[in-house]
């Protein structure tokens, strides 16, 4: 429960401002038991990226890869784990233009703008 007393439950989005594709992996645990998803955002788009209303507390771990030449860079990713609690809008960006590595995200459940570089 949030701080009102009631459930929030929520959807996660990603909006990919990096000029490059960003693809989105997650798993999670259902009754039914592992639920993998792949999600492909191209750049300047925000799309949902969970398939369904999902309840307040819960964990989702994401695995962003950013789809770039791998003749120019290796593959440049990052896990996080993110709460449910209501709708979450993460936003993917890079801190440096010209960088992949300078990947960096925020999201609405977190205060500061961790940068993983």
């Amino acid at each position: 429960m949030n701080g009102g007393g009631t459930e929030r439950f929520g959807r996660v989005y990603l909006r990919n401002e990096t000029p490059y594709a960003v693809e989105v992996t997650e798993v999670y645990e259902r009754d039914s038991g592992l639920c993998p998803f792949l999600f492909l955002i191209d750049t300047k788009i925000r799309k949902a990226i969970s398939d369904e209303v999902i309840p307040t507390n819960f964990h989702i771990n994401l695995e962003l890869a950013l789809q770039v030449l791998l003749d120019l860079w290796p593959r440049v990713r990052h896990k996080t784990l993110i709460e449910i609690r209501g709708d979450v809008d993460l936003l993917a960006y890079l801190s440096a233009t010209d960088d992949p590595f300078s990947l960096c995200r925020t999201d609405s459940s977190v205060r500061h703008i961790p940068c993983y570089t």
